[in-house]
């Protein structure tokens, strides 16, 4: 049996591949561990082990944010028509200024206002269903196993990633006992930089937020990862009880001193991948019987 994980990314995704080098790098770690734990019983290839998909969501809110930086990008224009003689020889920094403060608000913030819309959650969704599908044309569980499959998400993708999951759970039911997927289980929840308890305010503040989603197997885990100065990142076991009850701990970790770097270098600069081989680690070995 092979285990799953699927990277999904936060605001301002940078490319398609903007997840390799991560996988690159959990790929290596877990294979360290193993080899350093099972010895000569270790596999010889992460491909044994593991399959890692990463969901690249940001395509489905290209179109309406470029309609939006070309308005913004004409109003900006109109503006630097009319600035004073003697403010002319800085015009290159003010359209500097005016292009940075376009793209922070169409595809930073206006990923968050985008995503609520009702068809690009939809898109956004199918996206994770594509990486679910493309694993499971590649793992084979046998006697009607279903595959354990964690997530790893960082900032608005904890978002996302908890939405889509929800949804899952709701759409599924059998014996009155909802499930997330007829092929996958929820192993573990790795979120990082979550802003998730700030969207409690959509129900009312945080006792009202108190339907939260679960891991499926009985030694899975739900780690949030935050740095103290990350502003984005909340933490969720102390939100309310219902929180409490299923998320295993938040887990303070050190990514970088300043807020940006905070919140952005988590699977970079702190030991978020360590964490979350070690636990693929003992995963794997257990599933195998060689624990």
């Amino acid at each position: 049996m092979k285990l799953a994980a699927v990277f999904i990314h936060g605001i301002g995704g940078s490319s398609e591949d903007w997840a390799k080098p991560i996988i690159e790098k959990l790929e290596l770690k877990v294979m360290e561990r193993l080899r350093k734990r099972l010895k000569d019983k270790a596999p010889s290839d992460i491909s044994e082990v593991l399959i890692v998909k990463s969901v690249y969501w940001k395509t489905v809110l290209d179109k309406p944010q470029e309609e939006l930086g070309n308005v913004l990008h004409k109003y900006y224009f109109q503006i630097l028509r009319h600035i004073a003689w003697f403010w002319v020889p800085f015009i290159s920094l003010f359209k500097n200024w005016y292009k940075t403060q376009t793209m922070v608000i169409t595809r930073y913030i206006g990923d968050i206002i985008g995503y609520m819309a009702k068809e690009a959650r939809t898109g956004v969704h199918e996206k994770i269903d594509a990486a679910l599908e493309a694993i499971r044309a590649e793992v084979k569980a046998g006697n009607g196993e279903k595959i354990p499959v964690s997530f790893i998400s960082h900032s608005l993708g904890t978002v996302i990633n908890s939405n889509y999951i929800y949804d899952k759970l709701n759409a599924n039911r059998v014996q009155g006992i909802n499930y997330f997927h007829q092929d996958f289980l929820i192993a573990n929840l790795f979120m990082a930089g979550s802003p998730l308890a700030l969207f409690s305010m959509k129900f009312g503040g945080p006792e009202s937020f108190n339907n939260p989603i679960d891991v499926e197997t009985p030694e899975g885990v739900w780690l949030n990862f935050l740095d103290k100065d990350d502003p984005i990142a909340m933490p969720l076991k102390t939100l309310n009880a219902s929180y409490d009850k299923v998320v295993h701990e938040d887990v303070f970790v050190n990514a970088g001193w300043m807020p940006f770097t905070a919140h952005m270098e988590y699977f970079n600069k702190s030991n978020v991948l360590d964490v979350i081989a070690d636990k693929l680690v003992e995963d794997w070995s257990r599933l195998a019987r060689l624990a």
